[in-house]
Parts: C-alpha cells; sequence; structure tokens
C-alpha cells in the first residue's frame, strides 16, 4: 500500500489507501467528504490495487474484492447503509436535499423520477448541495441529517447533467458519479431548517408545472419514500408530519431540468405560515361506530394521514372523510348525526348517507371495531 488518506460520514471514517494513481481517482470522487476525522469512529479501509478495490470494516468485516468500474456504486451504497445503520432513533427517507439561502429544499420520489438530474440543475444554479439519496429526520427537531456523497446520474439523465455542468463521463458510462465540487458547492453542515419540499416527476415534452401539494398528501408521500417507516411504527407519523407542517410543500413535475430549478427556487423565496398538526386520540369505548384502537392517525390542515400497523398501509383521507374519523369515536350514530345536523344546518337524510358511506368505506378497509 502506497497512499492512505481519510475521508468522513457521519461518525464512520474512512481511508482510500492503495495505488497512489487509483487512490486520487478515487480522492476526486470523494472529495466532498474530506472532513476532520472524529473520535471512536468506526474505521472502513478502502483498499485499491490493480484494478480492484474492496472494504474493510472496523479492520475485519471484509467485504469482497470488486472490479474498479463497479467500486464506487458499491461503496457509495454501502456508505448510505452505514449513515441509516447509524441513526436508528431517525426516521430515513429516499430524498435529496440542497440549500439555498440559509434554508434547506427537499426533493422526495423515488428512484427514476429525475432526482437526481433536477439537484444537478439545482447546484448549477447555486443551490449547496446536500445529498441526493436518502435524509434522516430528527424526530424532535423535524431538522434533516445528510452527507454529501457523489451524485448518482443514471443514464436517461446523463445527457441533462452534461448540458446542465459542462462535465462528461467515461464514455459508455451507464451511471456517472459526481462530486458536487465539480461544478457547484456542498453544505458546509447540516443545520438547516427544511422551508420547501417538492415531489418531483420527470415528464418528457411537458411544461414546467410547480403547484401546491397538501401537506396531508406530502406527509404520506414522505413515509412511502421512507426506508424505516415500519421499524419505527406509528411515530413515524409525527415525524413525517413534523417536517411538512413548517414547509411549503409543492408538485413538481416537467423535462427541462434547469426551468424546473428555477421554478423551484423562486417558490423557496415565498414565507410560508405553518400548518396545523394534531393526533387523534383513541376512541372511548360506546355502542356506536368507533374507531380501531391500533390505527395511528394525524390531522394535518384538515386532512388525516392513518397508520395501520398489521397490515402495514398508509392511507390519506380527505376533508369529509376526515371529519367523519372523528366522530367516529364509539357515539352512537343516530346522536352523531343530530350533532351533525345542530352544527351544519344540513338535512338529516344527506348526513345519514354521508356516514353511512364513510362507515361502509372505513370498514371495507377494517378501520372500525366491530359493533
Amino acid at each position: 500500500m502506497n497512499e492512505a488518506k481519510q475521508f468522513r460520514c457521519h461518525d464512520y471514517v474512512f481511508e482510500l489507501c492503495g495505488d497512489t494513481e487509483q487512490v486520487d481517482e478515487l480522492e476526486e470522487l470523494f472529495v466532498d467528504l474530506a472532513t476532520p476525522t472524529v473520535p471512536d469512529a468506526h474505521i472502513w479501509t478502502i483498499e485499491v490495487e490493480k484494478g480492484r478495490a474492496r472494504v474493510v470494516i472496523d479492520g475485519d468485516d471484509v467485504k469482497p474484492w470488486v472490479g474498479r468500474d463497479e467500486f464506487p456504486a458499491h461503496v457509495i451504497s454501502t456508505l448510505t447503509l452505514a449513515t441509516i445503520i447509524a441513526h436508528p432513533d431517525k426516521l430515513h427517507t429516499h430524498a435529496a436535499a440542497v440549500v439555498h439561502d440559509g434554508r434547506s429544499i427537499l426533493l422526495v420520489a423515488p428512484s427514476g423520477s429525475g432526482k437526481s438530474t433536477l439537484t444537478c440543475a439545482l447546484v448549477a444554479a447555486g443551490a449547496h448541495y446536500r445529498t441526493d439519496e436518502s435524509v434522516a429526520i430528527d424526530p424532535d427537531r423535524f431538522h434533516i441529517t445528510t452527507f454529501p456523497k457523489p451524485i448518482s446520474v443514471k443514464k436517461f439523465g446523463i445527457h441533462e447533467v452534461k448540458r446542465l455542468t459542462g462535465l462528461s463521463p467515461e464514455d459508455g458510462a451507464t451511471t456517472w458519479e459526481i462530486p458536487a465540487s465539480s461544478f457547484g458547492s456542498a453544505a458546509p453542515d447540516d443545520d438547516y431548517p427544511v422551508t420547501t419540499i417538492a415531489f418531483n416527476s420527470y415528464t418528457p415534452s411537458e411544461p414546467t408545472c410547480v403547484e401546491p401539494l397538501h401537506r396531508a398528501s406530502a406527509v404520506h408521500r414522505i413515509l412511502a419514500d421512507s426506508q424505516d417507516s415500519e421499524l419505527h411504527g406509528p411515530d413515524s407519523l409525527l415525524v413525517a408530519a413534523g417536517l411538512a407542517r413548517s414547509a411549503q410543500c409543492l408538485r413538481v413535475t416537467g423535462s427541462d431540468a434547469a426551468d424546473v430549478a428555477q421554478a423551484v427556487l423562486e417558490a423557496h423565496q415565498l414565507d410560508i405560515a405553518p400548518g396545523k398538526m394534531s393526533l387523534v386520540p383513541h376512541p372511548r369505548q360506546g355502542p356506536g361506530p368507533a374507531r380501531m384502537t391500533d390505527v395511528r392517525s394525524v390531522i394535518t390542515d384538515g386532512r388525516a394521514v392513518l397508520y395501520t400497523p398489521e397490515p402495514y398501509r398508509l392511507i390519506e383521507l380527505d376533508e369529509t372523510q376526515t371529519l367523519w374519523w372523528l366522530l367516529f369515536d364509539g357515539t352512537p350514530l343516530d346522536d352523531t348525526v343530530n350533532e351533525v345536523v345542530r352544527e351544519t344546518g344540513s338535512p338529516s337524510a344527506a348526513v345519514i348517507a354521508a356516514g353511512r358511506a364513510c362507515i361502509e368505506g372505513f370498514e371495507s378497509l377494517g378501520l372500525l371495531q366491530s359493533p
């Protein structure tokens, strides 16, 4: 081994060591992770020699040798998994993040939605990079933790990213790993509140569209794209709702990444009032329709999102369904109908029909207790 250089990913420190020329190539890839080491860190040794590489974890956990071309993606995926394991108290979701004007923009979308391409466009437009893969949400402060891994661009995004950055991958590349600092900058630390959450989707040949998304829909999608919401159980609802409550939530579509990035940055300048969030209490015992006691639900800006543990499901309700969900607390249905009629002035027959429709819908999903 001829060379050794250290990098950091949270409380993981890894060393690149081996043939100088190959270490230098990988150092350029991981340059945005080159930060001072931390005490008592897990040490990974990334050994590079003769066109192959392997990972040695904590001195003895040896991963198999892989080819030099496969190695960047191999290390990046291993680092991403390590960051999730290192923070079991935090909720992780599949998302990219950048910083602009001292506040974070979160891009939440499944793989293949153009998330990394849009991240490149935002960085090229002046935002500071945080990650394009996974964020950890603190359950108390609702801030996010990230690490600036190289941006991973898939084959269908390479042409667009070449146009955005002026860079080019190796000939024939099907994936392209790019350090953000090669065409922009990485954020110096993680302490930036999330004030914009964009749910992006690449839509070929379509114009740019940025429109508000209800916060309940945002909570649903954050959890749907989470890597460990089942592990955190119903508490993940409160974490996702706490994050969405203080942010503007946007649905973002379009085919021109640069144009979409500008639209997102313009929307990011707006000051948005925090939303309302409440946890639905357990129902009392009674003869009327009642919510299942093991179904956790949170209301965000008038709409409920439900979490059922067995089977694991996420269910989003509209405003009318949410009102009836709250009313189904064990009170006899006739009493509930009379209360709604008094409060709204609606005809009794219409209220009964609406209530019975919701009962049938909730029962079909197994959300109500048996009478």
